[in-house]
């Protein structure tokens, strides 16, 4: 199995990410809050424990093949967790404003966005709404 690690090619960008809509997270956050613990203590504990994951992926999806999916999450591992001190799932505010000005720099948003447009920092425990200014986004 290959390994294309986003980072190798593209710096500081995000893999994959849970998206919701604006209007869960404003009006019912204690459930994308909840629903986003439960999601990313479920990723930990795949990580961690590859084969059982594997061995359940494919007991409810006999098409796919419980080793395979298993290598997988092992690759996975240091992605979902890092050795930081942050919380797997975690955004940094400094990493997602870099993310955002080199999707400007190939001209794949506007020129400014600021990134609490799209992210909500504050779904994660523990997490605080940041301030980002302009010249955070240009770095």
């Amino acid at each position: 199995m290959h390994v294309l690690p986003y980072s190798d090619y593209l710096i500081d960008l995000y893999g994959n990410v849970l998206v919701t809509s604006a209007d869960l997270t404003k009006h019912n956050p204690d459930l994308a809050r909840r629903f986003a613990t439960a999601l990313m203590q479920g990723l930990r504990y795949a990580v961690d424990h590859p084969e059982e994951a594997g061995d359940i992926l494919h007991r409810h999806q006999p098409t796919t093949d419980a080793a395979p999916a298993a290598a997988e999450l092992e690759l996975m591992r240091p992605y979902v967790v890092p050795g930081q001190p942050a919380a797997a799932g975690a955004f940094d505010p400094s990493r997602v404003a870099r993310s955002v000005a080199t999707m400007q720099a190939a001209a794949l948003i506007p020129a400014f966005v600021d990134p609490r447009t799209f992210v909500d920092f504050t779904i994660l425990p523990g997490a605080t709404q940041p301030t980002i200014t302009k010249a955070e986004v240009a770095r």
